[in-house]
């Protein structure tokens, strides 16, 4: 509230096999599994602060909560190549309990939660929309011809 930020806090709770998965593919035990549960923070921003925003709600957050210096990830510097953004850090619970925050604007979750094509499907673009379509229905069509190869994907 002091940075004058709309915005929306939504906790994420991390499935009993999600962090079995997690705990045997990174070899560590249930302690060290930090993102149990989560705290999505997600602001409305205009996209060109959307950067400076996140990071802005960052320092609005480890002001108030002790972060472990180990545990920032920053998907919106270098998003990963699905299109994620996001900026997750971890911070100390007044309960003495690490708790995972994730910081995002909307357009981030939007992508995140429903993907590229959906999120650029819904919006008011229909050149774009109408693009994306024509360019879906060709994966679609290569992907299902049998004789097709990564060539015929290209051209």
């Amino acid at each position: 509230d002091r940075e004058g930020f709309e915005y929306t806090i939504k906790g994420r709770p991390k499935s009993i096999h999600s962090i079995y998965n997690k705990m045997l593919k990174k070899h560590v035990s249930f302690e060290e599994v930090y993102d149990v549960f989560a705290i999505r923070i997600i602001i409305e921003s205009r996209p060109e602060n959307e950067k400076a925003d996140c990071w802005k709600v960052y320092s609005v957050v480890t002001d108030f909560y002790q972060p472990n210096p180990d545990r920032l990830r920053d998907w919106i510097s270098i998003p990963k190549v699905n299109g994620y953004e996001s900026l997750h850090t971890t911070v100390m619970s007044p309960g003495g309990r690490w708790v995972e925050v994730q910081i995002r604007t909307s357009r981030m979750d939007e992508v995140a939660e429903m993907g590229l094509a959906a999120h650029y499907r819904y919006k008011d673009d229909e050149e774009h929309a109408s693009a994306l379509d024509t360019w879906l229905t060709r994966v679609r069509e290569v992907l299902e011809d049998v004789g097709s190869s990564a060539v015929d994907f290209v051209h």
